[in-house]
Order: structure tokens, then sequence, then C-alpha cells
């Protein structure tokens, strides 16, 4: 997907694409790089996927602590914030991973 998405914005629209679709870009890259090729990336999704989840589930509670006090019930605005803050740790501190896993995936036997 990667690949295709890259091929898409680079090449002008009249040029000659590398790729026909996605079953093609799989089966070319299997007969040029084999499974390997086709799993590039992997290992650094599932780092992205965990440490994504690891900060956006485990910040929660601390900042839902910090935000409320008392033993009453918190209010949905205070859970939104709670998670809004979260995941926004997350995504901040996790989009050097997806940008690297995008780029480990683009490289290929072209060069891209």
């Amino acid at each position: 997907q990667t690949r295709l998405k890259l091929q898409n914005q680079l090449l002008p629209a009249n040029a000659p694409r590398s790729y026909a679709g996605t079953l093609n870009c799989i089966q070319d890259t299997l007969r040029s790089e084999g499974l390997l090729g086709v799993q590039r990336g992997l290992s650094l999704s599932l780092v992205r996927e965990f440490s994504k989840n690891f900060f956006r589930l485990g910040l929660y509670d601390p900042i839902m602590i910090k935000i409320h006090t008392g033993d009453t019930l918190a209010p949905v605005w205070k859970h939104f914030l709670a998670g809004f803050t979260s995941g926004g740790i997350s995504a901040l501190v996790c989009n050097p991973l997806d940008l690297l896993k995008s780029r480990v995936q683009a490289v290929g036997r072209r060069g891209a």
C-alpha cells in the first residue's frame, strides 16, 4: 500500500506506473524480493501499535487521577479530556515510528 501511494503521489498523471494495482504490487514484490519484501516494515508496525496502545491506555488512568479528585463519578467531559490527552501524547510520541515504518516499506528493489 505504501508503494502504491508513493507511486501515485510522486509520478505525473500521464507517467507509466510500476504497479497496475494492489495484487500486481504484491505479485511483483514477491517475485523480486520474496516474502520478506512483502512483509517489510511489519516489525516496525507492531512496535508502533504496541507503543501507541501502551501510551494511550497507560496514561489514561494517571491523567484521570490528576484531573478528577474525589469519590464521585467523573463527568463525561473529564473522561473525554483524559482520552483526548492520552491519545494526543501517544500520537505525538509514536509519529516518528510511523514515519520510519513508511520509509522502510517504501524502500525496495527500486530504491524509492
